[in-house]
């Protein structure tokens, strides 16, 4: 489990729609090589994660919305889950490129996010 708090992006209550920006990066390492992947965007209408690595926004996860779920407790708080992310062409060369290995595909199944945001 990775978690990456949200640090601002505006979203619509009712349909989830829109962009949240997150703190943090993540790293791949093999041997003596290495990827950075920080600043993390998603947005929920062109269904994109985008994140930067080596100082340029890269789409990184392409959002599967299909079995998306959306509810929103009593405590202002909206939960976003079942988001499936799909390794994009171009993230898939950049870390095999990076890393020197072929071990990321696209359209690659990379896991499912889940968002807990809170409604001001």
């Amino acid at each position: 489990m990775l978690l990456f708090p949200i640090s601002g992006g505006q979203i619509a209550v009712a349909t989830f729609a829109g962009t949240l920006n997150h703190n943090g990066g993540l790293t791949f390492c093999h041997h003596s090589k290495k990827v950075t992947l920080t600043n993390f965007v998603m947005n929920t209408h062109t269904r994109r994660l985008i994140a930067t690595v080596s100082g340029k926004p890269l789409p990184i996860f392409n959002l599967n919305l299909a079995a998306f779920k959306h509810a929103r407790e009593p405590h202002r708080t909206i939960i976003a889950s079942n988001i499936g992310l799909m390794m994009t062409p171009k993230a898939a060369s950049a870390l095999n490129s990076g890393l020197g290995v072929t071990t990321f595909k696209s359209r690659q199944a990379f896991g499912v996010a889940t968002l807990l945001v809170q409604v001001k």
